[in-house]
């Protein structure tokens, strides 16, 4: 401890000074009871009632009150199916199924993108990223290869390839 500088020294002794008052306010002025500090007896009926008669009072206040009309509009807007999803930004999917006898495929797919890291190559279809081997998003869908011109798509159960161009012009 030779070379405590003048400020490590005053922090000490502010330490040290904290550490005596909670020492002598411990055992001294509380008295060593052991009891900890309550703010009064607990009436839980009372409490009980009062947020009885806070939730009737609120349910009331909410029946008398009528909806705006924009509040009419927004519930009954948000109760009905939306007819796209505002949260994907891709190109939309035909999702068609086969017919009995039809042997083709009726599904169109979108290459718009190709992104190569080291030895990983990735292509995005629909506005999804997929790997090589990856499902597609349309169930029964595999990505079996990817250049930066074309994705071969295969039907894994049907073993039909589709080999997908290239797309720029969005």
């Amino acid at each position: 401890m030779k070379n405590i500088s003048k400020r490590e020294k005053i922090i000490l002794a502010v330490v040290g000074i904290v550490l005596l008052y909670g020492l002598f306010d411990i055992f001294i002025l509380q008295g060593n009871t052991g009891k900890a500090p309550t703010a009064g007896p607990v009436n839980v009926e009372q409490h009980l009632k009062e947020t009885d008669e806070l939730v009737v009072s609120a349910t009331s206040a909410l029946n008398e009150s009528e909806l705006a009309a924009v509040d009419v509009y927004i519930i009954d807007k948000a109760g009905r199916a939306w007819p796209r999803d505002p949260f994907f930004v891709g190109m939309p999917t035909e999702r068609v199924e086969m017919a009995a006898g039809d042997k083709e495929l009726r599904v169109s797919f979108s290459y718009s993108g190709f992104i190569e890291m080291g030895a990983a190559q990735m292509a995005i279809i629909n506005g999804v990223d997929y790997r090589v081997g990856e499902d597609l998003e349309i169930p029964g869908y595999i990505l079996r290869s990817v250049s930066p011109q074309q994705v071969v798509i295969e039907h894994k159960e049907l073993r039909q390839r589709v080999t997908v161009p290239f797309r720029e012009d969005y």
